[in-house]
């Protein structure tokens, strides 16, 4: 479970950010065709885009792994006597720690605040 925000998080931010570098490419490629001049955007200019997107990502996903960490939490539907056996059904998955569920909503909130920003610009 404490795995899962680093894969989705920063998986969608290299996604997205190497996507906003691409689009800032074009844009300097298209505003220095208008006047006929022949402009370079360098890899490490898309490096650094991708990179800085990245870095701030990561730094939200470990503070928020170490604050409000999601625990695998498992909760029983039903417990039934089979002959000798004990039956129990249950139903589990990732979940906030107890008593932290306000912080970890603040922090999922604030994440797709940030990541809604990244497709817009």
């Amino acid at each position: 479970c404490k795995a899962l925000p680093f894969f989705y998080w920063i998986g969608w931010v290299l996604q997205y950010s190497s996507l906003s570098a691409k689009s800032y490419r074009l844009y300097r490629i298209t505003n220095a065709s208008s006047s006929f001049r022949r402009v370079s955007v360098p890899s490490s200019a898309m490096y650094k885009i991708v990179a800085s997107m990245v870095i701030l990502d990561l730094i939200g996903v470990i503070l928020w792994t170490f604050f409000a960490p999601l625990e695998y939490q498992r909760t029983e539907i039903e417990r039934s006597i089979v002959g000798n056996n004990t039956v129990i059904i249950t139903s589990g998955g990732c979940a906030f720690c107890d008593g932290k569920d306000d912080i970890g909503w603040k922090v999922v909130v604030t994440f797709v605040a940030v990541h809604l920003l990244l497709l817009i610009i």
